[in-house]
């Protein structure tokens, strides 16, 4: 049987070893909270709000995304969002000064063009505005 000593002071870096990587540099090791796992939309908080409203989502990897504020009706009111966004978090602030008290709708919509529509996503939140 074959045995190879070394002593501990001149193992670091210099004795063979099973493969495992050696660095004096130092290496971040990333959370899962740091990279979404999916498309995800939060509900806006503070809910009801007077006059401005956060909206928070995540998206797991880069996509054209639309997140689009609708009223009662179904009308399209307002954008807030329409381009390419890399993988994240993200929060975004809704104004609602111009708009009267009610119910409206926010509304985040991904399209993946890479996957030919199979992996789009759509998510709907309520909240109340109140005067």
């Amino acid at each position: 049987m074959d045995t190879l000593y070394f002593p501990v002071i001149e193992y670091s870096g210099n004795a063979p070893d099973m493969g495992a990587f050696e660095s004096s540099y130092p290496s971040k090791i990333f959370s899962h909270s740091e990279f979404p796992s999916g498309f995800s939309l939060a509900q806006n908080y503070p809910n009801p709000f007077n006059p401005v409203t956060i909206i928070q989502y995540q998206i797991p990897y880069p996509v054209i995304e639309r997140l689009e504020i609708f009223n009662m009706v179904g009308q399209k009111i307002e954008d807030l969002i329409n381009e390419q966004q890399d993988a994240g978090h993200y929060e975004i602030e809704w104004n609602a000064t111009g708009y009267s008290s009610g119910i409206y709708f926010y509304r985040l919509q991904v399209n993946d063009p890479a996957d030919g529509g199979a992996k789009d996503f759509t998510a709907v939140r309520r909240c109340i505005f109140v005067k």
